[in-house]
């Protein structure tokens, strides 16, 4: 294709720019190509924007603009992302992420539980927050009712009929879909009382942040769900004591260094 040579343009509508000819017979063939001084056609080889090797003698050649400048363009492009998609970890504050569960207790009152010192990571990829995910620990030698006698009752026959002290539920997630900016369904693995069942978390990104106090990094999350007593083996006295149990989770993670 030969070069426009600006045959029925006014040239003289416009200003020309330095370097620049943009119309007229002083556009010449095989002339449509920006220069390049040996110095730039050196530096652009350096730095990997050439697609190939040139021999040194051709450097002040003509050469489309077009060949060095978008294989560097998209080089630079597609490092960048891969460098905003690497997810960041966040080590769970046990002494700011508990468990709260409730339920309706014969029909007269709505009794709740707590676990403190829930620990585990977080890992948090702010582009594409469906490649991020968690997995948690929660020690039930955290847990405390309303009563000791109940807390003790829990751990008999009736229930988990095992020692408090080193019994362990624990959340492993499978998938994430973020609803919006702040919110996302994380579907997830729970194994409490050696059952494990597939379970949806609501959860709720309060912020990400400086602590003021620590001035590390801290991202804050509310989540709920609820779960069925009976899938866990933990049926007794239902449904006069609810097999629903409504289970509410905050969390405060630290960036790990």
């Amino acid at each position: 294709m030969q070069p426009y040579n600006g045959t029925g343009r006014d040239c003289k509508a416009k200003p020309v720019r330095a370097g620049f000819r943009p119309c007229g017979d002083s556009v010449s063939p095989g002339r449509s190509h920006t220069k390049l001084s040996g110095r730039m056609a050196e530096t652009l080889v350096a730095t990997g924007a050439f697609p190939v090797t040139i021999p040194s003698d051709h450097f002040n050649q003509e050469f489309p603009m077009k060949i060095l400048v978008v294989p560097f363009a998209l080089a630079t492009a597609f490092g960048a992302t891969a460098a905003l998609a690497e997810p960041v970890a966040y080590d769970f504050d046990p002494s700011h992420s508990q468990v709260v569960f409730d339920y309706q207790h014969m029909g007269f009152s709505t009794s709740t539980g707590i676990i403190n010192g829930v620990t585990g990571k977080l890992m948090l990829d702010a582009e594409n927050p469906a490649n991020s995910s968690v997995e948690a620990t929660i020690p039930l030698s955290g847990l405390r009712t309303v009563s000791p006698e109940l807390d003790k009752h829990l751990f008999g026959p009736d229930f988990f009929n095992t020692d408090q002290a080193s019994a362990v539920a624990t959340f492993k997630s499978t998938k994430v879909e973020p609803d919006d900016d702040d919110e996302a369904k994380v579907t997830g693995d729970l194994t409490l009382n050696g059952v494990t069942k597939s379970v949806v978390l609501d959860v709720d990104l309060k912020q990400i942040a400086a602590h003021p106090m620590s001035g590390k990094e801290v991202a804050g999350f509310d989540a709920e769900t609820e779960i069925k007593r009976s899938e866990f083996n933990l049926a007794k006295f239902a449904p006069a004591v609810s097999d629903e149990v409504e289970i509410n989770i905050t969390v405060e993670a630290v960036k790990a260094e």
